[in-house]
């Protein structure tokens, strides 16, 4: 559905995926993202995906880069821009990839924008 650019549908079938699977830290992981990144304005929400984000984030002992990536979409959507560098700094360095990595290169892109105050819009999960 994100693909085909059905975003509010997308929220909706994760909204329902997270009802049936509350632990499942992948469905909260997507739902948060695209509540902080989504292109459309009126589909973003950046308290709910902090929430959703940072609930997984404790899950995991703040160890998953994936899931740090996505609460500091969270915090940059919120205008929280220390809280989202700190954050995707640390997911840099949880990941502990070479430089060439494209996760690592991409990470890197996400940390330079956060210092410019610019979320992240559009990208995908």
């Amino acid at each position: 559905l994100v693909r085909q650019g059905k975003y509010a549908a997308a929220i909706a079938q994760l909204r329902t995926a997270r009802e049936m699977a509350p632990e499942d830290l992948s469905v909260a992981n997507s739902l948060a993202w695209l509540l902080a990144t989504c292109s459309q304005d009126n589909l973003r929400d950046g308290p709910e995906a902090i929430r959703l984000a940072a609930r997984a984030c404790e899950a995991t002992g703040f160890q998953d880069p994936v899931l740090l990536r996505t609460l500091a979409a969270a915090y940059a959507e919120t205008g929280q821009w220390p809280q989202a560098v700190e954050t995707v700094t640390r997911a840099i360095q949880q990941l502990a990839a070479p430089p060439d990595d494209p996760r690592a290169h991409e990470l890197r892109r996400h940390l330079d924008a956060y210092r410019q105050r610019q979320p992240i819009r559009g990208a995908s999960s």
